[in-house]
């Protein structure tokens, strides 16, 4: 399988800019001081937990908010499994810039 770079740059270019997941809605201390630590595997301790920052529907929130992201690191990984299983091919012939 073939990559023309100059055709993926034009879609991308074409594409609406995406600003990722949204965090609207979802308690900014759960996801600053909860969530972000643990995706990158530090250590949280209850006694650090301020568990009047947020109640239980936050948690809900959190819960949904952190499903959203791991569909899209998904995609993300498809397609970058995708362009990794292609094989450079070199150019026909010399081009300068």
């Amino acid at each position: 399988m073939k990559l023309d770079l100059e055709l993926l740059f034009t879609y991308l270019s074409q594409m609406e800019e995406d600003t990722g997941v949204s965090r609207d809605g979802v308690n900014d201390y759960l996801i600053d001081k909860i969530l972000f630590p643990c995706m990158n595997r530090e250590t949280i301790r209850l006694c650090d937990i301020d568990f009047n920052a947020f109640d239980a529907e936050d948690v809900d929130d959190l819960m949904e908010f952190h499903k959203k992201l791991k569909c899209r690191a998904g995609t993300v990984m498809s397609l970058a499994e995708k362009f990794g299983a292609i094989c450079p091919v070199p150019a026909d012939f010399r081009s300068f810039c």
